[in-house]
């Protein structure tokens, strides 16, 4: 699966890499991809074009129009980016908003998947890091959804994870966990964690 939870630095390397020119769909899919970092991908794609377009004054003998062709297509993709922040903002896919879509609660969804209510409830709740692929298609499975969609509701739940319960004095804390660390506290039987351990 695509691993949503890499630091901004690796998403935005791999964004470089694989997108040395961004175009306005590179800078869309990669958005999507890690809404988290969208903002600073949309930046650093802006910056990536600016300096092509400077990079333009130091050809030899180039013409006005080239000149503000590049300076047309930096304003065009500020302008996509700023629009597309804006859009992104109303369309945040939530796990609650897919569970109501399939018609079934959280502790349904551990039933089906005959898994622990308390790794569901991790997951609904944005403390689980770095899900194993066949945690990701049972998911999605249940829920009729893509990889993609449960990739955009964890980025989602890890963005604006839930609290749980309250302490009585203090901040409440989220102390997000690895998926195999919270498969492995679950009081599952071993076959289970064996099982929902496993790579496909």
């Amino acid at each position: 699966m695509e691993n949503n939870q890499l630091d901004r630095d690796s998403v935005l390397i791999a964004f470089h890499e694989e997108c040395d020119i961004p175009t306005r769909a590179d800078i869309e899919l990669w958005a999507a991809r890690y809404p988290r970092y969208a903002k600073d991908i949309r930046e650093h794609a802006a910056v990536r074009i600016a300096m092509l377009a400077g990079a333009d004054d130091s050809v030899e003998e180039i013409d006005d129009v080239h000149l503000a062709r590049s300076r047309s297509r930096l304003r065009e993709a500020l302008y996509h980016a700023q629009a597309n922040d804006e859009q992104s903002a109303q369309q945040i896919v939530t796990f609650k908003q897919l569970l109501g879509a399939a018609g079934i609660t959280g502790p349904e969804l551990a039933r089906r998947l005959d898994i622990n209510r308390g790794v569901i409830a991790d997951l609904l709740a944005g403390r689980m890091l770095n899900p194993r692929a066949r945690f990701v298609d049972a998911v999605a499975s249940a829920l009729a959804i893509t990889r993609n969609v449960f990739c955009a509701a964890l980025a989602s739940a890890t963005w604006r994870p839930s609290y749980g319960m309250a302490k009585s004095k203090g901040q409440p804390q989220v102390s997000p966990r690895e998926y195999d660390d919270i498969i492995r506290a679950s009081g599952m039987t071993p076959e289970k964690i064996s099982y929902w351990l496993e790579e496909d």
